[in-house]
């Protein structure tokens, strides 16, 4: 008695699971018709030649600009729709706001970087009627300087002109911990040039002649009077004892 109700059941599953695959086919050839259709239809192409810019070291008197160039590699019209740059000292202005297919354009990035310094990424985002990348984000790094550290100089010239006040004046009258401090840890602190620690690490007469001669092909002067710099024989010794206690 309960044959014909599970033959009913089973065609019933059947029925259903035939539908939902039917649907499914349907949905597919559905989807795949309207990517055909999108794919086929013109449609404009951002193409930016580079979207990542490193600038270097400029001065913290600068005005900074840089060009980022593109072109519409599409089929139709592409739009600069808008450009957001991430910080207020940051502008950006498009040559165009439409390219007609085959078209190239610009972004032009200003950077107000006076009164800043130190290391610097600033972003700019375009956006455009680019289906497939509507949002372009253009980058560039900036290490900024100040004016009379942008320039080169050979290592004795931190004894002359306005290198003076920072790297003579400070050190004048003192001695040991307090002398390198002033006069010494500007360049040797922690992960720039050789460090203290790794200083401790030499003979004294090593130290004694890099102190009063200089050390070739480094920007490391020779700080004795007699090589041209501040520091008399006491001075250097009072160096030497902190660096090197042994000595």
């Amino acid at each position: 008695m309960f044959l014909p109700c599970i033959e009913k059941n089973v065609e019933l599953v059947f029925e259903t699971t035939y539908n939902v695959a039917m649907k499914r086919i349907f949905l597919a050839a559905i989807f795949l018709l309207l990517t055909q259709a999108v794919s086929n239809a013109a449609q404009p192409v951002a193409r930016f030649a580079q979207v990542d810019k490193d600038l270097g070291a400029v001065s913290d008197k600068d005005m900074v600009e840089y060009v980022f160039e593109f072109s519409n590699s599409g089929d139709d019209d592409l739009l600069i729709e808008k450009l957001v740059a991430a910080s207020g000292n940051t502008k950006a202005k498009a040559s165009s706001g439409r390219l007609k297919p085959g078209e190239k354009g610009s972004i032009t990035v200003a950077i107000d970087m006076r009164g800043k310094k130190g290391i610097f990424s600033k972003k700019i985002d375009v956006y455009t009627n680019d289906p497939i990348t509507p949002v372009t984000t253009l980058s560039v790094k900036i290490s900024v300087k100040d004016r009379i550290h942008m320039a080169q100089y050979k290592a004795s010239d931190i004894f002359f002109g306005e290198c003076v006040t920072c790297h003579v004046d400070l050190g004048r009258g003192k001695k040991g911990w307090d002398l390198f401090k002033a006069d010494c840890f500007m360049c040797h602190n922690a992960g720039k040039n050789t460090s203290l620690s790794t200083m401790s690490k030499k003979q004294s007469k090593e130290l004694l002649k890099a102190i009063r001669d200089g050390v070739d092909n480094t920007l490391m002067p020779g700080f004795a009077v007699g090589s041209g710099g501040p520091l008399d024989d006491a001075d250097i010794q009072s160096l030497i004892e902190l660096i090197n206690p042994a000595y």
